[in-house]
């Protein structure tokens, strides 16, 4: 683990670029490194070539909108990669929470091999987990999903009871610090 020990953009490039050669890491956390858009989008350029990539942890990194849509997007190919942290990102708003969300749910309807997706602290309100419903329905393979520390609702707490009315094969559900009454 290379967790909060302050790589910012140029370290999580030069980690980006060794694993792009180095085949045989298979997990790597970056939590609370300062790594921000530059480094997330050297890291999202990481996983379209490191194939044997199996866990990525990159929560509370200073990631905002491109980067996010940048790694969501690489995940949509990547054969390994089952698990993905991509909690606390920096995003602006609404607005750029509904585009990285659309870009999720497009990853998430064509991933066979994603078992695991953490947002905890996204600022998600309930149409945001509305809008990753349907695909966290049709994707058999997610079968540990967390959603802790956002403003869910009552509603977004109906929302998260039909995922698993509808998944009874999901083994972890997180929702823990939101408002679900």
């Amino acid at each position: 683990s290379l967790a909060h020990n302050n790589i910012g953009p140029d370290g999580a490039r030069a980690i980006a670029d060794a694993l792009m050669l180095n085949m045989t890491v298979v997990s790597i956390s970056l939590r609370g490194n300062p790594i921000e858009d530059e480094g997330g989008i050297a890291l999202g350029t990481m996983v379209r070539g490191n194939n044997t990539l199996v866990s990525l942890d990159l929560g509370n990194c200073g990631l905002a909108t491109k980067s996010l849509v940048s790694i969501v997007q690489a995940l949509m190919t990547h054969p390994a990669l089952c698990a993905i942290h991509l909690d606390k990102p920096l995003l602006k708003g609404p607005h750029d929470i509904q585009y990285v969300i659309q870009h999720l749910a497009n990853t998430i309807q064509r991933s066979t091999v994603l078992v695991e997706v953490s947002m905890d602290h996204w600022q998600l309100y309930d149409d945001h987990l509305g809008s990753l419903l349907p695909a966290l329905v049709q994707n058999s393979s997610i079968t540990r999903f967390s959603v802790a520390g956002n403003k869910l609702s009552m509603d977004g707490g109906i929302l998260l009871a039909k995922l698993l009315n509808r998944r009874p094969d999901m083994t972890s559900l997180s929702a823990h610090s939101n408002n679900i009454n």
